[in-house]
């Protein structure tokens, strides 16, 4: 017969042999009657598989377009194409950016996974209590307890912050006795100042609450950390171990050494830790460390790193440029505005970049032209990255809920022990992409870049439930 019904989950499509026969090495192209799918005894071919894309697969063999329906989800799309053997290739260029969204989706969700972890869940069903205490200090949601422990770490953090402040602040310290403050000039005047002096007794007991509060807190995490050799790579526990010596070191030195011995070696070391007590500021990256909004903030930024380049190329390119013009423009009418080109080019830099110090301007109208040009150019070159840069936020930012979900999916499975494996769906990229790469992709139109892991991950770690 020259007609051929094909059962799809029990939706039966007729076609005919010669048209399936147009695309040979697809899946309908190669059956036939000794194919396993084939009944003899009712003459159709029977497929278990979602009926709603073989309309679209039999048009293909018609027109030879693929049009996609609309109301199925990307990923099972990519897997319906995938089981009838047709080439990704095929679909039509007005379903591609509707085809590849979730793809992205997925991408942009692994790398959230990647950078912000298990979303304060536990991998195990019943964590130890190392465990416990580890998500309590790291994932601020984990739990009620973990909401009070962080929100006493963000005040720590803050409260140390403000105190380092404050205590440069002349009028919140407390000249010591002997001590000879007639010199008020002269260099180092303000670390003289500091040396010779206490900190309000307030801002003194304030400091050392928060030397023994984090004094406390590191060994703590690194007791529960769920590896050791991870925690010693984190360039923030090293920066918070560096900070606790130094300022167990410099209140030393400050409350007993300096105070009995003023000699210029200890002053000098007593300077330097003092220094680097300007680290602490650092803390604040542990708040952002904590709460995955922020981190969404630096994959953007990581995401975006081509057109940041771009941003700072063109800039530097237009500011050589102004500032040349702007120069000669000066020289060419005797104002003597700018005594040399690099000048110049500070001048470039502050009008492109449309923060305008006032401390150098043009006198001349050949001036006055480079400078409005120069103006112009520099609100046009800041616009047009940053509107990529602000979809790239807007892609990652709008994932998390989505992100949210895949776990809770997946401590689902886990908690009522479904004997299934989650099925992987690979990006239309393809498997092959390594950790770090970049690429873009076309979404909505719109050119949004990711970074970071192999797409397809499933989410769920390749874990039978």
């Amino acid at each position: 017969m020259d007609r051929i019904t094909i059962n799809v989950a029990g939706k039966k499509f007729v076609t005919y042999w010669k048209t399936i026969q147009k695309l040979p090495k697809t899946r309908l192209g190669r059956l036939t009657q000794s194919s396993p799918e084939y009944d003899p005894d009712i003459n159709e071919f029977f497929f278990d598989r979602d009926p709603k894309v073989v309309n679209s697969i039999l048009n293909l063999y018609r027109t030879r377009e693929l049009h996609l329906p609309s109301t199925m989800c990307g990923l099972a799309l990519k897997q319906e194409l995938e089981f009838w053997d047709i080439p990704e290739e095929m679909i039509s260029e007005c379903c591609w950016n509707k085809y590849t969204e979730q793809m992205q989706e997925r991408q942009i969700l692994n790398i959230l996974d990647k950078t912000l972890g298990e979303n304060g869940t536990s991998s195990e069903t019943h964590p130890s209590w190392k465990e416990k205490i580890w998500l309590t200090m790291e994932k601020p949601f984990y739990s009620q307890t973990a909401k009070v422990w962080n929100l006493i770490y963000l005040i720590f953090v803050l409260l140390a912050i403000v105190v380092f402040t404050l205590s440069s602040v002349r009028e919140l310290r407390v000249e010591r006795p002997n001590t000879n403050s007639t010199n008020t000039t002269g260099p180092y005047h303000s670390f003289r100042t500091l040396l010779e002096s206490d900190s309000h007794v307030i801002l003194f007991y304030l400091d050392v609450s928060c030397i023994v509060f984090f004094t406390l807190e590191l060994p703590l995490r690194f007791v529960v950390s769920p590896s050791k050799k991870t925690f010693f790579r984190s360039f923030m526990n090293l920066v918070d171990l560096a900070l606790v010596f130094i300022m167990w070191g410099s209140f030393f030195l400050d409350e007993i050494v300096l105070k009995n011995n003023q000699s210029q070696e200890v002053t000098i070391i007593v300077i330097v830790l003092r220094s680097l007590l300007s680290l602490r500021i650092l803390r604040i990256f542990h708040i952002a460390r904590r709460f995955d909004s922020m981190k969404v903030l630096f994959l953007t930024y990581k995401a975006s790193i081509k057109e940041i380049f771009m941003l700072f190329t063109v800039l530097i390119i237009a500011i050589n440029i102004f500032g040349t013009l702007a120069y000669f423009a000066e020289v060419l009418a005797e104002t003597n505005t700018f005594e040399n080109i690099p000048v110049a080019l500070w001048w470039a830099i502050i009008t492109m970049t449309t923060v305008g110090y006032g401390d150098y301007y043009p006198e001349s109208i050949p001036g006055y032209v480079v400078g409005i040009i120069c103006a112009l150019s520099g609100l046009v070159t800041l616009s047009m990255p940053i509107a990529i840069i602000a979809t790239n936020f807007s892609a990652y930012y709008s994932c998390l809920p989505s992100r949210k979900q895949r776990h809770r999916r997946c401590a689902y499975m886990r908690r009522h022990g479904d004997t299934f494996e989650v099925m992987r769906v690979e990006s239309y990229e393809g498997a092959q992409q390594t950790d770090g790469q970049v690429k873009s992709n076309v979404a909505n139109g719109s050119s949004v870049t990711t970074a970071g892991n192999t797409a397809g991950d499933s989410g769920c770690s390749s874990t039978y439930f």
